[in-house]
C-alpha cells in the first residue's frame, strides 16, 4: 500500500481480486428473483435477468427451453475491449432461456451431497488444524447420542 506506483503488478494470480459470486447471487439475486419474481410469475409476466457470464456460469446448471416456452431470460453480458484496447463495450454474448420455477427450485433446493464424505473432510481439516494431537472430535451427526455432542 505504501508503493503505489503505475508498475504494480500482482505477483501471484490465484490471490487477485474476484468478484465474490456466490454472495451476489445467494444474498442478492436469489431474494429478489423470490420477491419481485414471485409477484411477476404469479401475474403471468416474463422476466429478465441481466448479468455477467462469469457470474452465470457460477449458477446451478439451469434447464434451458425453447424461447416459446420460457417465462425467464437470461441476458450473458461482458465488457469488451475496443480494437484499440483504450475502452470496454457492454457487450450481450448470449441469451439463456429457462422456466421460472424450475430455476428457482435449482436455487432454493440445493443438492446435499454425501455427508459421510463432509463428515470425513471436516474432521481431516480439524486433525490438520489440531495437528497430532488425539483430535477425533467430529462425531458422526446422524448420531443421536447427546453424550458425544461438542
Amino acid at each position: 500500500m505504501e508503493d503505489q506506483g503505475s508498475a504494480f503488478e500482482w505477483a501471484n494470480t490465484s490471490k487477485y481480486p474476484r468478484p465474490d459470486y456466490m454472495s451476489s447471487s445467494n444474498k442478492r439475486l436469489i431474494p429478489q428473483m423470490l420477491l419481485k419474481g414471485g409477484i411477476f410469475n404469479k401475474w403471468n409476466k416474463k422476466q429478465a435477468v441481466a448479468v455477467q457470464t462469469a457470474f452465470f456460469q457460477t449458477l446451478p446448471l439451469l434447464d434451458e427451453v425453447d424461447q416459446s416456452e420460457a417465462d425467464l431470460a437470461w441476458l450473458l453480458y461482458d465488457l469488451m475491449p475496443t480494437a484499440d484496447g483504450k475502452q470496454y463495450n457492454l457487450t450481450q454474448n448470449r441469451i439463456v432461456y429457462t422456466r421460472f420455477d424450475g430455476t428457482l427450485r435449482l436455487f432454493t433446493d440445493p443438492q446435499a451431497g454425501d455427508v459421510e464424505k463432509f463428515v470425513q473432510s471436516l474432521q481431516k481439516s480439524v486433525d490438520t488444524k489440531m495437528s497430532g494431537k488425539n483430535n477425533r472430535i467430529i462425531d458422526d451427526p446422524l448420531d443421536d447420542d447427546d453424550d458425544d455432542a461438542i
